[in-house]
């Protein structure tokens, strides 16, 4: 579930390289030291990835497609040698969160409406996400 709400909605949205070495990428080559822009936003939302596109889908990522796709093409943290130092933590601690706000919170959005994330260096939302709490078990 975790998982799956860092790839529609993930923590970094874009990302800038610079290339370390001549490479052909959709047409003239890049020279070292070009920059690249990363888009994990569009990424993880690409067609000929992901099943389900803008949908939240729960379901364990057990499916030959979602493992690949977890191994390939999920990069909420950036991947490889620039991987969020932070990214391991971030992981556990947002589940545990997860876990705590929701045995102690029933959350209800005040609208009905899908929020697509701003391509922002960090991921925001136009209006914000507007949700009503309320404490469990009163």
């Amino acid at each position: 579930m975790f998982r799956q709400t860092l790839r529609l909605y993930t923590p970094v949205p874009m990302m800038v390289r610079d290339t370390a070495q001549v490479d052909k990428f959709c047409g003239p080559n890049l020279t070292p030291g070009s920059q690249v822009v990363l888009s994990p936003l569009h990424l993880h939302r690409h067609m000929w990835l992901w099943d389900n596109l803008d949908g939240f889908d729960p379901e364990p990522w057990q499916n030959e497609n979602r493992k690949y796709c977890q191994l390939a093409a999920f990069i909420p943290f950036s991947a490889g040698l620039r991987v969020c130092t932070g990214a391991g933590f971030a992981m556990l601690e947002g589940v545990l969160l997860l876990a705590r706000f929701c045995a102690a919170y029933e959350f209800m959005p005040i609208a009905e409406q899908v929020r697509q994330p701003l391509a922002h260096p960090t991921g925001r939302y136009r209006s914000g996400i507007w949700l009503k709490l309320r404490l469990r078990g009163v």
